[in-house]
Order: C-alpha cells, then sequence, then structure tokens
C-alpha cells in the first residue's frame, strides 16, 4: 500500500508567479488599516501585519478612507440594506436588462461602503460580468472582470 500523501490544492484568484508567499487573512480585508490592527491585537495579539496592504497604509501614512468605527454608520447599514434587497430583486427580474439595472444600483451602494476586495462586491461584479457576457456586452464586461 503506498503511504498516503498530505498534500494541499491551494487556487487563488489573481495569477501568482512560482514561489510566490500566500498568507491567510485572520481578519476582513475589507475594513480599514486601524481597524485590522486593532482586530489583530485584540484576538491573535499580533502587532504589526506586514501583508502588502498593511504595509503600503504605513508607507503612505495616510489615513486609510476605511478607518473608523467598527461598526458601520446607520447611514452604511441603510446603504448595505438597500443593497441587499436589491440583490434578491435582482434574482428574480425576468429581464436581462432591469437584472442589469438592479446590479447596477447594489454595486455602487456597496462600493459607496465596502473594500473592493470585500466578497460583496466581488460577487456584485461576478453576476455583472456573467451577466454583460451572456448578453454579449464585451466591452462592458471588462469592466467587471478583476
Amino acid at each position: 500500500a503506498q503511504p498516503a500523501l498530505h498534500c494541499q490544492e491551494i487556487r487563488t484568484i489573481v495569477d501568482c508567479p512560482a514561489g510566490t508567499e500566500l498568507a491567510h487573512s485572520y481578519i476582513e480585508r475589507g475594513l480599514g488599516y486601524g481597524a485590522r490592527l486593532q482586530l489583530l491585537r485584540a484576538g491573535w495579539g499580533i502587532d504589526r501585519c506586514d501583508c502588502a496592504r498593511c504595509a503600503d497604509s504605513r508607507e503612505r501614512r495616510e489615513s486609510d478612507p476605511l478607518d473608523g468605527p467598527l461598526l458601520p454608520s446607520a447611514a452604511a447599514l441603510n446603504d448595505l440594506s438597500e443593497a441587499a434587497n436589491l440583490h434578491a430583486q435582482a434574482l428574480l427580474a425576468e429581464e436581462a436588462s432591469d437584472e442589469a439595472e438592479l446590479l447596477g444600483q447594489v454595486l455602487r451602494l456597496r462600493q459607496r461602503h465596502l473594500d473592493p476586495a470585500h466578497a460583496h462586491v466581488r460577487e456584485t461584479h461576478a453576476a455583472l460580468l456573467a451577466l454583460k457576457l451572456a448578453r454579449g456586452e464585451l466591452g462592458v464586461a471588462r469592466a467587471h472582470a478583476h
């Protein structure tokens, strides 16, 4: 009998050259630098993160526009709730043009409050990409291919 091989297959959403270090995020990447660091300290005792995004935030020495309280504002909660409702309506839309319009509204609301890498923003881009490709709108589809 062959000994069991212990291996893991990792898939990425972007091309990575051989030898690229891959890292796992312990926290939601969509938070601002200060909020991410606060959670890393509180949850794992990590005082410094050297991922590309955190390193860039430190290097620029600018305030991260996503920094702020961990709890979203009432306006953000309202917008994100509206985005969820619009997304549900888009899933039920019978006409592709109605679906596209609703998804466009969802994307605008989510982009207002979430990081571009946030799963909900990417999910909306993916839905719009699939819809635009199915309709043969290749030029418009490119805007959603990240």
